[in-house]
């Protein structure tokens, strides 16, 4: 299904002789929404871009003048799993090929007719979208709001997932080669070279983190753009949906646990207790999950909401605490705020790692969390001196970084590059 919304904000003319982009965007919160924003620069630049999305973000993707086309087959949003096992991992594996070949399958059919010049690919995608980029000969470009991986720093061993824990000899692995092999056949490739599955390796790596927050940046190359976080240039929300801070003065805490793995009233009721004899306000999130019933009785210096908007909080807050989703990172990072992470699952563990190695805030496992704890580890870091000090330069580090501004230059580059014909 293809929609289309408001018209770019450019002087060129519209029609099918513009410098085509197609974009595949994973419908998972932290996985479309760094992208909103270089889709943006990119419609505003005069690009005709062509973005495929899930129902998440749909309606902010379509706000920048983009054409967009949803998948309209299942895509799995589920949490990660806590200590998989073997055949867990080996199931989940064969589902995500499953599911991102299909997908894929959609991009082909939309696209036949209508070949872009460039293709970006969120890093879930990649593997099939590289045999789409591969089978039109266009440059493919990798988005990663995630940590990137090279010969120095394997994301993959990083969270523990190795070798030992991936049978090779299982069915569904099995399953996902032959898969593979069927997918890169039904588009007209040979299956002979392994490699084959991996096209574009050298092809340019968009990161949404600064290079100062990537473990090792030092060693990627210019293959790799560590662009940062990609913020929209003003807020996206009219005004009566906006966040103020109470007028007491007090300072806040903003608390989180994501928009997938929230189910979780144990924890938001530990939260809603742990500040009230304390001079300090509480924003809390408690997503769709968990009624505010749930979290019990709040004290008056608490509030709950099942959404909010984390940038309108963290322009006034002192402390964020949240699970260590990469987003509610560079967002809170973005302001200078002090992190408390409580990580679950493995991704959320290194990124947690990581914040604590550079001193921009506490790693404080879920287990771990009580009252006493949590307010510890708030006070700790909002006290700190040299949190702050550390805060100050990632800031700099982010703003040099570039935004979306330079991802849309490097996605350019790759359009003259190629000398960008019409299709």
């Amino acid at each position: 299904m293809t929609e289309r919304r408001s018209e770019p904000d450019s002087t060129t003319a519209p029609g099918h002789d513009r410098r085509h982009i197609a974009c595949m965007l994973y419908p998972a919160h932290g996985h479309t929404m760094p992208a909103v924003e270089v889709v943006a620069e990119l419609v505003r630049r005069g690009n005709r871009v062509t973005c495929f999305v899930g129902d998440l973000g749909a309606d902010d993707i379509a706000a920048t003048g983009a054409e967009i086309v949803r998948y309209d087959v299942p895509l799995s949003v589920e949490p990660p799993l806590v200590d998989p096992t073997v055949d867990e991992i080996a199931e989940a594996s064969l589902r995500l090929v499953v599911e991102t070949s299909a997908a894929c399958d959609v991009v082909a059919a939309r696209l036949s007719d209508d070949v872009p010049d460039v293709l970006l690919c969120d890093i879930i995608f990649y593997l099939p979208g590289g045999v789409l980029a591969q089978k039109w000969d266009r440059p493919v470009a990798r988005l990663l709001p995630v940590f990137a991986s090279n010969e120095h720093f394997s994301l993959q061993e990083r969270l523990s997932v190795g070798v030992d824990q991936i049978d090779f000899a299982h069915p569904a692995m099995q399953e996902v080669d032959t898969r593979l092999a069927e997918f890169r056949a039904s588009h007209g490739l040979t299956t002979d070279d392994q490699t084959g599955f991996f096209p574009g390796d050298t092809e340019l790596s968009l990161v949404f983190i600064p290079r100062e927050f990537q473990f090792q940046g030092e060693t990627f190359g210019a293959d790799h753009a560590f662009v940062g976080p990609c913020r929209p240039r003003t807020s996206l929300l009219p005004q009566e949906s906006r966040w103020s801070p109470p007028g007491d003065g007090l300072p806040v805490v903003l608390i989180s646990l994501g928009t997938v793995d929230n189910d979780r009233p144990d924890f938001f009721r530990v939260c809603a207790t742990a500040f009230e004899d304390l001079p300090w306000h509480v924003v809390m999130t408690i997503g769709d999950k968990v009624g505010e019933a749930a979290v019990g009785p709040l004290p008056p210096n608490v509030e709950v909401h099942p959404w909010i908007p984390q940038a309108e909080v963290l322009a006034h807050a002192a402390v964020f605490v949240c699970p260590g989703g990469m987003g509610s990172i560079m967002g809170s990072l973005s302001f200078g705020v002090p992190l408390v992470v409580v990580p679950r699952h493995p991704e959320q563990y290194a990124n947690a790692e990581r914040v604590a190695e550079l001193g921009l805030g506490r790693l404080l496992p879920s287990d771990d969390v009580t009252g006493e704890t949590l307010r510890t580890a708030v006070l700790a870091v909002s006290d700190s001196a040299s949190v702050r000090d550390r805060l100050r330069d990632m800031q700099a580090d982010i703003e040099r970084a570039g935004g979306a501004r330079l991802a849309a230059d490097h996605v350019e580059e790759l359009l003259r590059a190629r000398g960008a014909r019409p299709v």
